[in-house]
């Protein structure tokens, strides 16, 4: 379905408040002063919808109210759940999430009717709407990229060209390398010693005396658990 000037138009109750970041994307200060995040410049993220959706807001009367808004293709949507968790999704992804999973939750030209998401989030079932449907507390809509973006533009260099980024193994790999270029410290294997949010939280990994475990010298074996994996 498409939504009329490329926006997708969600619709839920709650209360409208002041456009604001949500605290996932805050920048965040590491050890002294706070510094710029290398990895999201200054006023890259525009937000331009934030609205309580939770009980709270929902029962106490003032202000809440049916609110529309249409996201644009530039915009990312952050559900933050009840269980304070958060899902950071395009309106695009979860408008098709519904399509194939629950077309009813989809109003006329593709709206994307999120109150009827939340009221019925415990029905059985799968897919993304099933992952927050009633769990959801706020919704915000951020705009992406309005300032250039030097990860982007390193990366775009390196590949000679935007064809390929990201959706491409060369594409990737240029990613990636103007992403690890900004890490405090060179990829590798690491003890995590502490978990203040610098560098000097890890520490280079402590071998036994047997020359077996020297990973110079004979391959290992390292288990990555990821969440939900």
């Amino acid at each position: 379905m498409a939504a009329a000037g490329n926006t997708v138009q969600i619709k839920l109750i709650g209360r409208a408040d002041t456009p604001r970041l949500p605290s996932l994307l805050l920048p965040t200060a590491r050890s002294g002063p706070a510094q710029d995040d290398p990895f999201l410049p200054p006023s890259y993220l525009q937000p331009r919808l934030t609205l309580d959706v939770g009980t709270a807001a929902r029962s106490g009367g003032e202000g809440a109210a049916e609110q529309q808004h249409g996201v644009g293709v530039d915009e990312v949507l952050v559900l933050e759940l009840a269980d304070g968790s958060s899902l950071i999704t395009s309106a695009q992804r979860l408008r098709a999430s519904l399509e194939q999973t629950r077309p009813a939750l989809l109003g006329a030209g593709g709206m994307v009717l999120l109150e009827q998401l939340r009221a019925q989030g415990a029905a059985p079932g799968r897919g993304l709407g099933e992952a927050v449907g009633g769990l959801i507390s706020k919704v915000f809509s951020v705009g992406v990229g309005k300032l250039p973006d030097a990860i982007i533009g390193e990366a775009v260099a390196r590949l000679g060209g935007k064809a390929g980024l990201g959706v491409s193994w060369a594409g990737t790999k240029a990613l990636m390398w103007a992403i690890e270029k900004r890490l405090e410290r060179e990829p590798g294997l690491y003890h995590w010693a502490a978990g203040a949010g610098s560098a000097a939280d890890f520490e280079a990994p402590k071998f036994s005396a047997s020359p077996q475990a020297d990973p110079a010298l004979y391959p290992m074996l390292v288990f990555v658990h990821g969440t939900a994996s």
